[in-house]
Formats: C-alpha cells, sequence, structure tokens
C-alpha cells in the first residue's frame, strides 16, 4: 500500500511555488449573495516558468504570422522582446497555489494545461465584514499567494467587493482607452509588439473624474491574457482606475488561436452579461469604440437588459455619422439619447 501512495503522490498537485516559477493574480470583483448571506468571490490566477533562454523573435514572429524590421539594439526590440516573452513562458499545470485572504487561508484548483487556475470562494459575510466590507459601498481587499518561507518574492492579487447598487463602467480596451489601430493589422501588431503604449486622448482624466465619483470599472477586451501584465502595467502608470480585468484565453501553441482580430461579439457578450447578472441592482455605462464590434455587442445588451444599461458611448475611429445604416442597425429600439458618439475623452466630461 505505502508503495501505491508512493506511485500515485507522483501525480498529485503541487501546492509549492518553486523558485523558478511566478504567479500572476488577476484583478476580480466579488458580489453580494442575499440567499446565502455570502460573497461570491472570483479568483484568477496564472502560475508559469518564464523561459527567457527558449525565446526566439522568429517563433513569435511565426505565430502573429507578420514581419517586423527593427535592429537588434533599438528600443523597438528591446519591448518586442519583453512582450513576446509572456506568449512563450512554460505554462504550469496540475498546480495547486494556496492564498491568505484576510485572516484566512484557502486551497484553490489545480491550475489546467495554460497555467491558468480560477474558483469563486462564498466567503460568508460575517468573515468579509471583519475586512472592512459592507453592502453599502464598494471595498477593495489585497490577498497573495502563500509561499515558502524563504521566498521573499511577493504574489498578489486585488478583489474588488461592489455593493449591490451603484454604477459600474464596463470599459473595452484597444482604441478606447489605449492607442490600438486595431482597423490596420500591421499598425495593430506594431502598436501591441514594437511601440510603447499611448493612452487615448482625454480617457484618462475622464475615467479618474468618473472614479472620484464612486463609479466601478470592469475591463473587457477580446486581448489575450498573455498581454495582461503590460496592459494593467499600462493603465496603472497612466493612471486609469483600477477595476476588474477580462481577457480572453488564448494557446500560444495552436498559431490559429493567437488571430488578435477574431471576431469579438460572442466573446464579449459571454462576458459582459454575466456582470449584469450577478449585480441586478447596479447601472451599467458602457464604453467602447467603433472599429470593431462595439456597437453591435452594447446594442444588444441594451435590448437584453433595458433598466441596466443606463449609457452607450462609442469612441468614433471609424468618421461614421450617427445616423450611418450600421447604428440603425446595431442601435435599433434604443432611445437616441442611450447612445452617442465621441472622439476625445474630453468630450466625455461633459
Amino acid at each position: 500500500m505505502e508503495y501505491l501512495l508512493a506511485f500515485f503522490s507522483l501525480f498529485a498537485a503541487d501546492p509549492e511555488i518553486k523558485s523558478d516559477e511566478q504567479v500572476v493574480f488577476f484583478p476580480t470583483t466579488a458580489w453580494y449573495d442575499k440567499t446565502s448571506d455570502s460573497w461570491q468571490t472570483p479568483i484568477h490566477g496564472w502560475i508559469f516558468e518564464p523561459e527567457p533562454g527558449s525565446w526566439r523573435r522568429e517563433l513569435v514572429l511565426d505565430m502573429l504570422g507578420v514581419s517586423f524590421e527593427f535592429a537588434d539594439d533599438s528600443p523597438e526590440a528591446a519591448i518586442f522582446h519583453r512582450r513576446g516573452a509572456w506568449l512563450l513562458v512554460d505554462n504550469e499545470r496540475d498546480k495547486q497555489v494556496q492564498i491568505r485572504l484576510g485572516d484566512q487561508t484557502y486551497e484553490l484548483p489545480e491550475s489546467a494545461a495554460n497555467g491558468h487556475f480560477q474558483t469563486t470562494l462564498a466567503i460568508p459575510s460575517a468573515v468579509a465584514r471583519a475586512w472592512g466590507v459592507t453592502t453599502e459601498r464598494d471595498t477593495t481587499v489585497a490577498y497573495s499567494a502563500i509561499t515558502k518561507t524563504a521566498d521573499r518574492r511577493k504574489f498578489t492579487g486585488q478583489i474588488h467587493f461592489l455593493a449591490p447598487r451603484g454604477t459600474s463602467i464596463v470599459s473595452d480596451i484597444d482604441d478606447t482607452i489605449k492607442i490600438s489601430e486595431v482597423l490596420d493589422r500591421q499598425k495593430l501588431l506594431e502598436n501591441t509588439f514594437l511601440k510603447p503604449f499611448r493612452a487615448t486622448p482625454g480617457m484618462v482624466e475622464a475615467y479618474r473624474r468618473y472614479a472620484e465619483r464612486g463609479l466601478a470599472f470592469h475591463y473587457v477586451s477580446a486581448s489575450p491574457w498573455q498581454l495582461f501584465p503590460e496592459l494593467h502595467s499600462f493603465a496603472g502608470t497612466v493612471g486609469y482606475p483600477a477595476g476588474s480585468w477580462h481577457l480572453k484565453p488564448f494557446r500560444t501553441l495552436d498559431r490559429s488561436a493567437l488571430n488578435l482580430l477574431a471576431d469579438p461579439v460572442e466573446y464579449k457578450l459571454a462576458t459582459i452579461e454575466p456582470l449584469l447578472k450577478s449585480w441586478p441592482e447596479r447601472r451599467f455605462i458602457l464604453i467602447g469604440d467603433t472599429g470593431e464590434k462595439d456597437p453591435e455587442v452594447y446594442g444588444e445588451l441594451a435590448r437584453r437588459h433595458p433598466a441596466q444599461i443606463e449609457r452607450i458611448w462609442l469612441r468614433n475611429v471609424t468618421d461614421e455619422q450617427p445616423d450611418a445604416p450600421r447604428y440603425h442597425r446595431a442601435m435599433r429600439d434604443l432611445p437616441s439619447s442611450q447612445w452617442r458618439l465621441f472622439v476625445d475623452g474630453a468630450e466625455l466630461s461633459r
């Protein structure tokens, strides 16, 4: 029997984070469930081993299906090396990370083949109250992975506990808060992998004003999770308010999966609608752009959830007028006062 136990232990999940492994936690939002008097608290993370020695420019370029011209010692090369490396990490599967949240310890599910692990914890309101969480206001609570005693690294995450009532902004990323030029594939990839990220004019200031008024934020994009570390760092550096992040899973071993121009309609509907259902008493402002399918997605959501969608704001990157046939279709049955086009974030302040 001891031999059998030893044999099967070889396949058991490893709870320790090794010195050559890293963990990234993605910011999430928790909602209050009145029936169970608990906070439904999503935890989502990624465990992997960086592979600097195996990084190859040619592999990433082949994966993206594009050719870039830049010198090895150029600023573009440095950016490409850093961002491309996230696509080639060695994802760790069957790892069981433990976290410390407040005064509680939780063991999370094993990581999948892509290194991601996620679960939703039901935290009794009495426990959350000790952390300052109530149903009257939004509260942010940090947590951290439990590492070995000798490991001084800190892997931390944030949970935004949102009150049942209030207002949330669901925001797209590419060409909404960050200049991406999605309509031009070559420029999109250059802005994603070669150039410093640039904030959309006026958007940081507008979002900060909304945050000061107590609005919560959910950043939703069809960009891959592999870009989260770079995008999150950019957002924090330029001053966008903290919030939950919702990106798209990609298997980098499958080249066809890394198509950054794939139709995002079904993905965004499936990502945003659960937010609406989790906070049925909150009101939502949907902010996106006209470059892809945000008008179609947001219009459909407004028809499905008319009592919750307060406004739809679309950054006009296609130079279409509000009376264009596209908007007649996308915004059908919606009052004209419910949606608008804008170019600069300063317009939202007015």
